[in-house]
């Protein structure tokens, strides 16, 4: 098979994200243990924005070891290959995406389980302080009886970067949209997947990108107003 940096042997494509692809492979050096390797797509590092997002993520991921995040182990470069990597822990489990196209409604108790455990997971990366801005199903891995969260490549260090909306539109917080946030915006995530997870349904009727956007900010606008004139009322009743 396809060998990289001499010392990952790749034996299957696992999945494909916005930045690149992942790959199953063995690593040589630790007695071909099975990982999983998230390449960086070759036209984009020649963007020093997107390779800084890149090598964002795999700083991020080293600084958080905790039962319910995933583990990674290295970044590097392949000059055969000219692409950029990282290597992470293989969870065999499958995404809650995945579970939830099956089974739509996730049984209460188990849901009520991962949940728990993610909060735990936010509650570590919070007090790293590191908002992972993109909790969502397909970045929620079901390994046996345990639950991990994966993919930091958005991830805000601090307070939301509000210059650029990232997250995707279904699961982030009106606040990214309209204002100052902070790592709440992921409990609110984690509450509309809570919420999928027992009902088989997203929280907006609408899937289209303009409506959602002009929902949430037609939606914040009239609760701010709403509880300015409630401020200025004596007895609203």
């Amino acid at each position: 098979g396809t060998i990289i940096n001499n010392r990952y042997i790749v034996q299957g494509l696992i999945g494909q994200g916005g930045m690149g692809y992942v790959y199953l492979v063995r690593d040589t050096l630790k007695a071909n243990m099975e990982i999983a390797l998230k390449t960086f797509k070759g036209k984009m590092s020649e963007s020093p924005e997107h390779l800084a997002i890149f090598k964002q993520e795999f700083i991020i991921m080293t600084r958080l070891k905790h039962p319910n995040l995933i583990n990674v182990f290295n970044f590097g470069f392949d000059d055969q290959k000219d692409c950029h990597y990282i290597t992470m822990e293989y969870l065999r489990g499958l995404s809650l995406k995945h579970m939830m196209k099956e089974s739509n409604i996730i049984e209460k108790q188990h849901a009520i389980d991962i949940v728990v455990k993610l909060a735990r997971g936010l509650e570590f990366i919070h007090s790293r302080n590191i908002i992972s801005r993109d909790v969502k199903p397909s970045n929620i891995v079901i390994d046996g009886g345990n639950v991990k969260l994966m993919d930091f490549g958005i991830s805000d260090i601090g307070k939301v970067d509000q210059k650029k909306i990232k997250g995707s539109l279904l699961y982030i917080a009106p606040e990214i949209l309209v204002g100052e946030a902070d790592h709440r915006v992921d409990i609110y995530s984690l509450g509309t997947v809570f919420l999928q997870m027992l009902t088989g349904r997203i929280i907006y009727h609408e899937t289209k990108a303009t409506s959602i956007l002009n929902l949430i900010k037609d939606e914040y606008l009239f609760l701010y107003n709403q509880s300015v004139i409630l401020d200025k009322v004596s007895d609203p009743g």
